[in-house]
């Protein structure tokens, strides 16, 4: 595909779909069995399921499918059905007499259907030292392709993302601390239970983390804790960030997103999975609104 800009909008498929997890991928598959064109869209497949440890709800693997497992699944997918999948980054998608106008970092597009199911993005902690970590990557946001082997680690979160990041990295013989503000866990009981059998794992509760810095190459963290007035320090290799997850809706033109926060509908514009379904983050569900969309959308065509 060209990386030279184009500035006269290109000649789409009746839907183009932002975003290449399981809400796009089931949307897609779903439009081509009724005959209907489709695109989709996507910088990378850098899903968040990919940081799961172990997906238990999906009836159709009753023994569990781990992330990277699941990730194949879609890939054979995709082959299966022959899905077109564009690897830019949308960066606008606004209205226009034509549908929508959609914009990637090189290319853009018009299109009369749009499908957003982008997921969301993770929340940052906004604290001193930040930046620097992610920079030197040594703060990350979500599990890497190659997993740490050996290292100290840290998970600042307390929900069940956290858990599982836990779950996930102990396998390769780190040890590893899970700092979470609250006294109680916002996870699954499930999960928890798990880690509480697990001797490279601790929890240490009530610990507010004020600033990261790095050093000789070492991380350290500075935490206050409740009922104590002296900070506590801790030294690390890694932290993993797990506190939570906002809708990725950047590129949406002010218009179409005002749209969105106030829950008005725009016509042949869909949302579907992670990106509107808050805190009922499921892939079960995902796929069902790609389902539900593309079925929505044939009838209209039709």
């Amino acid at each position: 595909m060209s990386t030279e800009k184009i500035n006269t909008p290109m000649e789409a498929p009746q839907v183009i779909i932002i975003g290449s997890g399981p809400t796009g991928i089931s949307a897609a598959v779903q439009l081509i069995r009724s005959g209907i064109s489709v695109m989709v869209i996507a910088k990378k497949m850098k899903e968040t399921y990919l940081n799961a440890n172990l997906i238990e709800n999906l009836i159709t693997f009753p023994d569990g499918i781990t992330g990277p497992d699941f990730h194949k699944v879609l890939r054979q997918c995709v082959a299966k059905y022959n899905i077109p999948i564009l690897n830019e980054e949308v960066i606008l998608i606004q209205q226009d007499d034509a549908g929508f106008y959609i914009r990637t970092n090189h290319l853009t597009f018009q299109a009369p259907y749009v499908i957003v199911a982008t997921g969301t993005k993770p929340k940052s902690l906004n604290i001193p030292g930040e930046d620097l970590a992610v920079s030197e990557s040594r703060l990350l946001y979500n599990i890497p392709a190659i997993k740490p082997e050996g290292k100290d680690i840290v998970i600042l979160g307390s929900g069940d993302a956290t858990y599982d990041y836990a779950l996930n990295l102990h396998q390769t013989g780190n040890k590893i601390k899970i700092i979470q503000r609250t006294l109680r866990s916002k996870s699954l009981s499930l999960l928890q239970t798990r880690v509480s059998r697990l001797s490279n794992i601790e929890v240490l509760r009530n610990y507010e983390v004020t600033h990261i810095t790095l050093q000789d190459q070492k991380l350290s963290i500075d935490c206050q804790v409740e009922q104590s007035q002296n900070p506590i320090s801790i030294s690390c290799d890694l932290i993993f960030v797990a506190i939570g997850r906002e809708p990725n809706t950047s590129f949406l033109e002010e218009s179409l997103l005002n749209a969105l926060n106030s829950n008005e509908s725009i016509k042949n514009l869909y949302y579907g999975g992670d990106v509107v379904n808050k805190e009922y983050r499921q892939i079960a569900l995902a796929m069902g609104d790609g389902v539900r969309i593309a079925m929505e959308i044939a009838e209209k065509i039709s």
